[in-house]
């Protein structure tokens, strides 16, 4: 299974899915989407779907939009929007995906436009690579987040039963691991562009203001309690964008496991009463993970 595999579900779950409607609205019009204001206030049907999949579009849409600030800076993209038949706002010139072989076919490709650029002076190269590294990380941080937040905003199965409650709830099992292994590439990817360990073209401290500003996570103003269903956070944003991709995937089997010890709602019980903004760090976290795995 792979994440363009998943079951499309609710209104935001599933590859091309996106509140509610598909994205060959917008490739058969040769457009790419645009969130709007209305396409942020869409509900989900249940809690994962409105807290869980609905921060992960948005938050790849997101990204892309900061990427094509730079684009359109370098002359590599041209940002027109209009509006297409049923009020759907779209990007006329759409953005180019994986198109190398060894390019995932996902996320949008740094080889295309590196190919494209009109001046190879190496302040214009080092624009591009920056802003495709803040890409590949602000994707990167939503698929951890996805990560932790699917194993306690679960599906609804009793009241969305006709809408693929329980195909959707058994593929969620093996989600984490989807998600934390294309986090995974990606950090790859923004490595390779930075050159080295020790380069310093988009410096820690930097990443951090530019998630901290751009991370969209599931609270207002996009998001509403729904369906009497709020938002439980295992993790405060600056907890989760501060801290290293590995240690936020070693903490995903260890809520798994709390989880399978004492049950997803005593689980979130316990978060909810210790942290209920979510932890302040990892290690929080972490402690009182181990704590209900072990009772």
């Amino acid at each position: 299974m792979s994440i363009e595999s998943i079951l499309r579900y609710g209104e935001w779950s599933g590859p091309g899915w996106t509140a509610g409607v598909p994205i060959t609205v917008f490739e058969n019009e040769g457009a790419d989407r645009k969130l709007a204001d209305r396409d942020l206030q869409w509900d989900g049907i249940d809690r994962y779907d409105n807290f869980v999949a609905k921060a992960h579009d948005i938050n790849e849409f997101h990204a892309q939009d900061q990427l094509r600030l730079t684009l359109q800076e370098l002359e590599l993209v041209d940002n027109e929007t209009t509006v297409l038949d049923g009020g759907h706002l779209a990007y006329k010139m759409p953005l180019k995906f994986g198109m190398f072989d060894d390019e995932p076919s996902r996320f949008v490709s740094y080889k295309f436009y590196h190919s494209e650029l009109p001046s190879r002076k190496p302040a214009i190269v080092k624009k591009l690579r920056r802003a495709f590294v803040l890409y590949f990380l602000h994707v990167a941080y939503s698929n951890l987040q996805f990560a932790l937040d699917c194993v306690l905003n679960s599906v609804s199965g009793g009241r969305n039963l006709l809408r693929g409650a329980l195909l959707m709830r058994a593929q969620l099992l093996g989600a984490p691991h989807l998600f934390l292994s294309e986090a995974a590439t990606l950090e790859l990817l923004a490595r390779d562009l930075r050159g080295s360990p020790r380069a310093t073209l988009v410096p820690r401290d930097e990443t951090e203001a530019y998630l901290r500003e751009h991370l969209v996570t599931p609270k207002k103003p996009f998001f509403e309690v729904a369906h009497g269903e709020a938002y439980i956070p295992l993790l405060a944003l600056d907890a989760l964008i501060t801290a290293p991709r590995v240690a936020l995937t070693e903490l995903v089997p260890t809520l798994i496991a709390a989880r399978d010890a004492r049950g997803r709602r005593a689980v979130a019980r316990e978060v909810m009463r210790r942290a209920p903004n979510g932890a302040d760090s990892v290690a929080s976290a972490d402690s009182i993970l181990r704590a209900l795995s072990n009772a």
